[in-house]
């Protein structure tokens, strides 16, 4: 614009002009900072909040699989212990020769269905049959 011949309120209304656009420009300029600024801190939030659910998961997960191997531990044991109970049982059955004896069998078995919650005459079912 040099060279241009411009009265003084043109110059004013030019400059004004510029200024105002100068303004809006660097004012936009710190808008979008400031929007990219807080995308980027709600997308770390987020990322953190999964961060955070996947490791109370992975715990809940861990948690699960002790239980779970406490619970097949046990199990195993009771069966161990059920299998000695069984064979005690079938040896002494098969060793019973007088109606005493065979007597003090069935009490046991008895016990032994009430200790175990199951039924009498089917654990005599089985070691009858």
């Amino acid at each position: 614009m040099r060279g241009v011949y411009m009265s003084r309120d043109q110059r004013h209304e030019i400059y004004d002009t510029l200024s105002d656009a100068w303004n809006r420009a660097t004012s936009r300029i710190v808008e979008i900072k400031e929007e990219k600024r807080r995308k980027r801190d709600e997308w770390l939030q987020r990322q953190e909040e999964r961060k955070r659910k996947y490791e109370e998961w992975r715990e809940r997960m861990e948690s699960n699989i002790e239980r779970w191997e406490n619970n097949i531990e046990k199990a195993e044991e009771y069966i161990s212990r059920l299998e000695e109970q069984i064979d005690r049982l079938e040896e002494e059955e098969a060793n019973a020769r007088t109606d005493e004896y065979a007597r003090i069998f069935y009490y046991h078995l008895f016990l032994f269905s009430i200790q175990f919650n199951c039924s009498f005459d089917l654990l005599v079912c089985c070691f009858t049959w």
